[in-house]
């Protein structure tokens, strides 16, 4: 019964992967036909191109989708921890990088905020495997992810629709 479970999770993950590779090319195809190339603006992130404007071409119900990807980001996140091979530990970080950059674009509040549980628990994981192992490690890693969240933060906090939403729903 174990074997399926995993069978079906692994299932899971590539499909939801490849539905997601097709959302953000569709979407980076559709915002880069009237944008120079490489351009990033805060229009990346408006009405038109997350939400129900990101998930049109699969006929997806945007929060649906989003907690498929919650279960292929949490079982990914537990596989590439323990996996040894190196291209499959390749595919997971692929996996997760695109499984972020479609949460990002979905939008919806209830996703992004259970996506940030399951990453913030794989990552306090991490931590106190890291801290077990050395020290050192640990600190530079600490710093890294301090500067990143800064870095990330400062860039969402700009006026997108992505931060009007949360705006709206925290009501600061």
């Amino acid at each position: 019964m174990l074997r399926v479970y995993q069978f079906s999770l692994n299932g899971l993950v590539i499909g939801v992967t490849i539905a997601s590779l097709i959302l953000l090319t569709n979407n980076f195809t559709r915002y880069y036909s009237v944008k120079p190339l490489f351009t990033i603006d805060k229009d990346l992130f408006n009405y038109y191109y997350t939400y129900h404007n990101f998930t049109k071409i699969l006929k997806f119900y945007p929060t649906y989708f989003g907690l498929y990807l919650i279960v292929a980001v949490a079982h990914t996140l537990s596989k590439v921890t323990k996996e040894q091979q190196q291209w499959l530990r390749f595919f997971g970080y692929f996996a997760l990088l695109v499984f972020t950059l479609t949460i990002l674009f979905l939008n919806a509040r209830i996703i992004v905020g259970l996506s940030f549980i399951v990453y913030s628990y794989y990552l306090f994981l991490f931590i106190k495997e890291q801290y077990k192992v050395n020290k050192t490690k640990f600190f530079l890693f600490f710093i890294g992810v301090l500067l990143f969240g800064s870095i990330f933060f400062s860039f969402i906090k700009t006026r997108t629709y992505f931060l009007d939403l949360q705006v709206n729903w925290f009501g600061i």
